[in-house]
């Protein structure tokens, strides 16, 4: 069993389009959950399910409004959890790439295009179909196209022992995608259970709708090991400078190379703290105290710093 929860790319800001989205779908699931609780019979449910969910065989322009209603329906807790555990998982590196608008457009128009997929090839169906699954197979798609193959996906492989694991974003599409289409090739006719159709329809029309609404400004790079989003050009780069005169930076705290001069009379080591005058040093020794000057003159003072530009 593969738990998605989350990528590697670092956000800056809330998914405030998928919270809401997420919280929409968990509202009406509860109140599903109610109805559903309450008919002992299943009469009650099934027509709530016909009504705002969408019956192929039976849609009108008086009912045209189901095919919007049946993305925020679902048949239990496996099929919500599902969905939005993987909306929870995409979503938020999308939305930071798209804007919150045009991630609502492509959760929606995804849905969309999965519902007409599904309506075309089940005209005849009198099965109502619901879930948010045709949406979030166009979040798939769509992250898919936008991430590229170094994308990790970090999931949860449960398999006797539970597992971490990081699958690249390709790697995840091809096989929800082949898993799709045997499904759906699979499937037997008027049986009702999964709608292997809507989700290849949505996964392609998540993929059609990420070309057209993409900010070309914006795009996913790895900087300094991490995968973050890059908007409006580059980020900036650092040149070091190993050698540099002190004077060139006259704030730079520097430590004056060692004096290496001994006392000409006693032998004792002098430093710059010995100089009592431009080339003429008093020795630090009790027992001498002597003047030195050093003839062979004395080397400039430099340092070694490190300057970024």
């Amino acid at each position: 069993m593969f738990i998605p929860f989350g990528d590697d790319v670092e956000k800056n800001s809330a998914p405030f389009v998928v919270l809401c989205l997420i919280m929409v779908n968990m509202i009406i699931a509860v109140y599903t959950a109610d109805v559903m609780h309450a008919d002992e019979t299943g009469e009650a449910t099934m027509a709530y399910f016909m009504e705002w969910g969408i019956v192929p065989a039976n849609l009108e322009a008086t009912n045209c409004y189901t095919v919007v209603t049946s993305m925020f329906l679902h048949g239990g807790f496996m099929h919500i959890f599902g969905n939005m555990l993987m909306f929870w998982a995409l979503g938020p590196t999308l939305e930071e790439l798209l804007g919150h608008g045009k991630l609502l457009t492509l959760y929606l128009v995804s849905g969309l295009i999965a519902t007409g997929v599904y309506f075309g090839m089940h005209m005849e169906s009198e099965i109502p179909c619901v879930g948010a699954s045709g949406a979030i197979s166009g979040i798939i798609g769509a992250y898919c196209m936008a991430c590229g193959p170094d994308t990790k996906i970090k999931t949860i492989l449960i398999l006797r022992r539970v597992h971490r694991i990081d699958i690249p974003a390709v790697v995840y599409a091809m096989f929800y995608m082949v898993t799709q289409y045997f499904g759906f090739m699979t499937a037997v006719e008027g049986t009702g259970g999964v709608a292997f159709s809507a989700h290849l329809g949505g996964f392609g029309g998540g993929m059609l709708l990420m070309g057209l609404l993409q900010d070309p400004n914006k795009q996913i790079v790895d900087q300094w090991g991490h995968k973050r989003i890059r908007t409006n050009g580059e980020f900036e780069e650092y040149e070091e400078v190993t050698e540099l005169e002190s004077a060139e930076d006259p704030d730079a705290e520097t430590e004056p190379a060692p004096l290496e001069m001994q006392c000409t009379y006693c032998n004792q080591e002098l430093s710059y703290d010995d100089e009592i005058a431009p080339k003429l040093f008093r020795c630090s020794s009790a027992e001498c105290g002597r003047m030195n000057f050093d003839a062979s003159g004395i080397p400039e003072k430099k340092s070694t710093v490190k300057q970024y530009i």
